[in-house]
């Protein structure tokens, strides 16, 4: 079993299969304090990718038994939260439909976005002439727009669509950054 080496926090800052005197281990580290043998063999160095052991409140940081795992969970939240953005970035990738339930699919691309936005900032300039004609997100279709009201519906539901998506991947990440262990962060899901 492996010999682990506190700083004056309680967290482990060196290992070691051979032990070694606390005098010997300060001649290495001076930030060592404690000397703890027989610490698990599973037992990682503070800021470590997986487990870090702390002292527990009640522990006197000369026993490992009164050290308890706490995970380090930055580095797979960091691969969650890419997860999320990409499901968000595939979600806006498959447009908005309007009208609703009509079947018609129109891009949510960050060119078709400035282009909604600007036709919208532009829709009741007296020299914008109407009808618009909006092609659909598949080539296949378009739909034609003809007049202010219904350009500015027709943005809406754009903008709308994207709110909803990016609110959707936020209320997931904050799912994420609440988890305080790995299996609370597995529990969290993208239902998306």
């Amino acid at each position: 079993m492996p010999t682990a080496y506190l700083d004056a926090s309680s967290d482990v800052v060196a290992m070691s299969t051979v032990e070694r005197s606390l005098a010997v281990a300060q001649s290495v580290n001076p930030a060592i304090v404690v000397v703890v043998s027989g610490a698990p063999s599973e037992l990682c160095l503070k800021g470590a990718s997986h487990y870090t052991y702390h002292r527990k409140t009640s522990g006197d940081g000369t026993d490992i038994l009164h050290y308890t795992a706490y995970e380090q969970l930055d580095g797979v939240k960091a691969v969650r939260f890419a997860e999320i953005d990409a499901r968000t970035d595939e979600l806006i990738e498959l447009g908005f439909e309007y009208p609703p339930e009509s079947g018609q699919h129109f891009s949510l691309s960050s060119p078709a976005q400035m282009k909604l936005l600007a036709a919208d900032a532009q829709r009741d300039d007296p020299l914008f002439t109407y009808p618009v004609t909006w092609n659909s997100l598949s080539d296949t279709g378009s739909i034609s727009l003809p007049d202010s009201a219904t350009l500015h519906g027709f943005v809406l539901t754009a903008v709308g669509t994207v709110r909803a998506i990016l609110d959707s991947g936020t209320t997931i990440k904050d799912a994420v950054r609440a988890a305080s262990t790995k299996v609370a962060l597995d529990a969290v899901v993208d239902p998306r």
